[in-house]
Parts: structure tokens; sequence; C-alpha cells
């Protein structure tokens, strides 16, 4: 997945759409998902002028939701909390049910009018239970260079992502990299239907120079939530390794901690790479 969200069937789609609007038709500013459907009905054009059979259209992942009668006790536990700790461990409880939680969470911030804590607080509900991790995927460049950590990153299937989480396993992989191994790249993405995160990560090949002294990077960041883009980096160079032993994601960081608090059926797309050379 290219780091902009913007892939060469996309592009190609929407160059059979201009050229032939009336046969093709193509919207490039859909989430994924959007734009894979239509890739597909796409596709299915061209098969039948060619007589051949067309294939399945892509299937939207199917969350389960909880109960109306579960989710209306959970949401009245929350409501009629006394004190801070008492809605904390209503929401905790609702936040125990995970993915199959958010459709009443939301329906309900929609239909009731709520004070401002209760409010506030199924707000960031709804935020977290939107950034769980439907799927994870670790490449065998990482099973290879850290198996044990390979196995630790499917623990956070079932959980809300967190920009901390990414920061910290992002610096344990690099901190990993070594002649054969020198790349690192990162991708999760949210559609725009409640379904949660997927999340990919591996290490990618390469060659270390022989600098004792010096390390040279390069490096991609890129997040955007929606429409906006909230961080965009690139670039590279060399820093003294005893002066600067780990790489500084700060701000990819606080990229990913803005972007995870946007709107739960908003798209969120997380993106880094980095390679070292020395």
């Amino acid at each position: 997945m290219p780091s902009d969200d913007r892939r060469v069937c996309d592009v190609a789609a929407h160059a059979l759409a201009s050229l032939w609007p009336q046969r093709y038709r193509f919207k490039s500013g859909g989430s994924l998902f959007e734009r894979d459907e239509q890739r597909i009905r796409l596709y299915n054009i061209w098969l039948h002028t060619r007589g051949k059979p067309a294939i399945p259209l892509p299937v939207r992942p199917k969350i389960v939701p909880a109960s109306s009668s579960e989710m209306t006790l959970a949401l009245q536990r929350v409501t009629a909390a006394r004190s801070g700790s008492q809605r904390d461990q209503a929401l905790a409880g609702i936040e125990r049910i995970g993915q199959p939680a958010l459709p009443a969470v939301l329906r309900a911030l929609r239909e009731k009018n709520y004070e401002p804590p209760v409010k506030s607080s199924l707000e960031s509900l709804a935020a977290r239970l939107a950034c769980i991790v439907r799927h994870v995927e670790a490449g065998p460049g990482l099973r290879e260079l850290d198996p044990k950590l390979s196995r630790e990153l499917s623990e956070i299937r079932g959980k809300p992502l967190t920009a901390g989480y990414l920061g910290d396993l992002l610096t344990r992989v690099t901190d990993r990299l070594r002649d054969g191994l020198t790349g690192v790249r990162l991708w999760a993405y949210r559609d725009n239907d409640g379904a949660g995160f997927l999340l990919t990560l591996d290490v990618l090949p390469g060659r270390l120079g022989k600098s004792m002294s010096m390390t040279s990077r390069g490096y991609s960041e890129h997040v955007t939530a929606g429409t906006e883009t909230v961080c965009s980096e690139e670039g590279g160079g060399s820093w003294v390794k005893k002066a600067y032993p780990h790489v500084d994601f700060a701000e990819f960081t606080k990229g990913v901690r803005k972007a995870l608090v946007s709107p739960p059926l908003e798209t969120v797309l997380i993106f880094a790479k980095l390679t070292r050379t020395e």
C-alpha cells in the first residue's frame, strides 16, 4: 500500500473512467473499501465485454452488534453513575464488549442529550472502540528478525490502537535492525465502517555500510484522518551513534495521537517506513 493511500490500480481505474466515462465510472476520493468495490465493478464490465464471468465484489467485514438489551443496561449504568469512578467502571464494562458495542454508543450520542461529563466520556469511549485492531499481520522479515516481537504483535488484536504503542513498536524494531534486514515498514488503516484497524508490520532487506561511529537513515511518515493530513514527513541524514542511539518518532506519534481521536466513522491511514544504511 503506498504511503498516501493512492495505488497504481486506482490511478488506472481513474484513467479508464476519464477516457471512457460512459462505460467506466470511478470516484477516486472514496475510502479503501469503496475504491476496491468500484475497481471490481469496473473490471467486471471489462470481463463482460470479453464474455468472461464476473468476479465477486468485496464484502465489508461484518461486526455483529451487541444486543439492544445488553447495551441499554450498560448505557444506563453510565448515566446513573454517582461519581467519576463509578462512571469509569461502567465505561470499562462497555469497552470490554469491544467493537460490537460501537453502533449502540454512536446511536446514543446521536439521539440523546447527555450532560457534558457523560457525553465527553461516551465520545472518548466511541473513539477507543473505533480504534480496536481487527486484523494483524507480521511479515516474514519481522518473524526472522525477532520471533518474540512478532508473536507479541498478535496480542494487540482486539485492543484499541494507541500512538504510544505504535511509537514503542517502531522503536523496538528499528533498534534491532541489522545487516540483511535494514528497513521497517508499518501500515495501519481504518475504513469508514466501524470495523476497526488493519495493522501490518514488516522488516525490509538491505545492507549496512562499514561506518562504526555514524548511522545513516532515510524515513517516510504519513498520517491522515479523513481528508486531513496530520503528519507528513520524509527525509534522511547521518547521526553520531553515541549522541542519537534511537530513532525519534515524536512527530509521527503526535500525528497518530491526533488521528486516533478523529470521528469514529472517519478513515485513518498510518504509514511509516525507515531504512538504515550504516
